[in-house]
């Protein structure tokens, strides 16, 4: 088997990079990246498909893909005229969008709305066309992703971590909203257990919701946080208050002068985010944990 790995400098990437090499992948991998000067990965600007000069083989095929998805989509979009030979040969893509096609469709601010409808088209481009070369079609929206791998931090749970070493109080709304964080080596494994899924014979375009096993609320996450980290961590100190929705709401006004989008995003915390497909129902491999540990 032939991996071709798009995006493999990224976070899920490099764990996904990692991943193979633990299970001892015996395939080629050919991993692609903008940057000439790495000898391990092949030049390739996805913006400008010019030069892309594909290895072919009558070996079976397999795309993963990490970069964001609309950038994919155009790459797509061009390459099925200019190197159709090299979507010919694909037996299947697995490709990472995100949740927030679903849980930002009915955002008021129009970054989040831009951004879920954006995803929605790049995800439909990209079925089309493995309809037309007849490819399988795997579409992951991934919840909220977590964790740190080499050089790479995720941007959420990092981002809450540096505001609580940073802040003395944090006030949360009562009823916090519910969360089903993934780590990132959690995420590259349900990718890696999806390459060799032949379940159905038939051509499959799917379109997969996923979250870690955990589903707990946001006071409950920034509870684990805290405890998990060490006894020295500035985390520590930063003392949690719930006050009542209406309070937090009211507090939480002023922002919408600064930035609607913030202003959106303190309200989601009132939200149940979670619901999602749990990602040992692929991976078998059931994590009880938050935030997990490799």
């Amino acid at each position: 088997m032939i991996i071709h790995l798009f995006g493999g400098k990224s976070l899920v990437g490099s764990a996904f990079i990692d991943l193979l090499s633990n299970k001892n992948f015996k395939g080629k991998v050919i991993k692609y990246s903008r940057n000439s000067s790495d000898k391990n990965f092949q030049k390739l600007d996805l913006n400008n498909p010019k030069n892309f000069d594909p290895y072919l083989s009558d070996t079976e095929s397999v795309l993963i893909s990490f970069v964001p998805i609309w950038i994919l989509s155009k790459f797509f979009t061009k390459i099925s005229s200019t190197r159709p030979e090299f979507l010919r040969k694909l037996k299947k893509i697995i490709v990472c969008s995100s949740s927030s096609v679903a849980t930002k469709k009915y955002a008021f601010n129009l970054y989040d709305k831009n951004l879920s409808e954006n995803l929605k088209s790049a995800e439909n481009s990209l079925i089309e066309i493995g309809k037309n070369f007849k490819f399988e079609t795997i579409i992951i929206q991934p919840s909220m992703i977590y964790g740190s791998y080499g050089d790479f931090h995720d941007k959420n749970i990092n981002n809450l971590i540096k505001i609580m070493r940073k802040l003395s109080i944090i006030f949360l709304p009562r009823n916090c909203g519910m969360r089903q964080p993934i780590h990132c080596y959690e995420l590259a494994n349900v990718f890696f257990s999806l390459i060799n899924n032949n379940k159905k014979s038939d051509l499959d375009y799917s379109k997969i919701l996923i979250g870690g096993d955990n589903v707990i609320s946001y006071y409950e996450m920034l509870l684990l946080l805290q405890k998990s980290s060490s006894k020295n961590d500035p985390i520590r100190k930063c003392k949690i208050i719930i006050i009542p929705d209406l309070i937090f709401i009211l507090l939480s006004v002023p922002f919408a002068i600064v930035s609607i989008k913030f202003f959106e995003a303190s309200l989601r915390i009132l939200s149940n985010l979670s619901d999602f497909q749990k990602q040992s129902t692929i991976t078998n491999k059931r994590n009880s944990n938050f935030p997990f540990k490799k």
